[in-house]
C-alpha cells in the first residue's frame, strides 16, 4: 500500500530502526524510547526486572584481635681471637649492646 496518501489528522514519520515510512497511527513507542513500526516493536525482557538478593556472609564466631606485646632483647656479640686457630687456646671477647 502506498504511504503517501492523505488521512485527516495523520502525518508521516520514519521508523527509528528500519527507516520505513509509516503513518502516525501505526507507530508504537518501544521500551527504550524509539518510535518504531509494527515489525520492529518488541517488549522489554522480563529478566531486566530481576533483582538479586545480597548474601549475608559472616562467620559463626570470631576471636578478638590480639594486642601486640613488644619486649626489649639485648644481644651479645662473640668475637673469636685469630690466635685461637693457631694456638688452640680459647680466647673470646664478649661485648654487650
Amino acid at each position: 500500500m502506498k504511504k503517501n496518501f492523505f488521512i485527516s489528522g495523520e502525518w508521516n514519520l520514519t521508523c527509528d530502526v528500519c527507516s520505513k515510512k509509516i503513518k502516525a497511527h501505526e507507530a508504537k513507542t518501544r521500551w527504550d524510547g524509539f518510535i518504531v513500526c509494527e515489525d520492529d516493536f518488541e517488549h522489554r525482557h522480563a529478566q531486566d526486572f530481576v533483582k538479586a538478593h545480597t548474601d549475608k556472609i559472616s562467620v559463626p564466631f570470631q576471636r578478638p584481635i590480639q594486642v601486640l606485646i613488644f619486649t626489649s632483647i639485648s644481644y651479645i656479640t662473640l668475637y673469636v681471637d685469630e690466635d685461637y686457630i693457631e694456638d688452640h687456646t680459647p680466647q673470646t671477647y664478649f661485648e654487650e649492646f
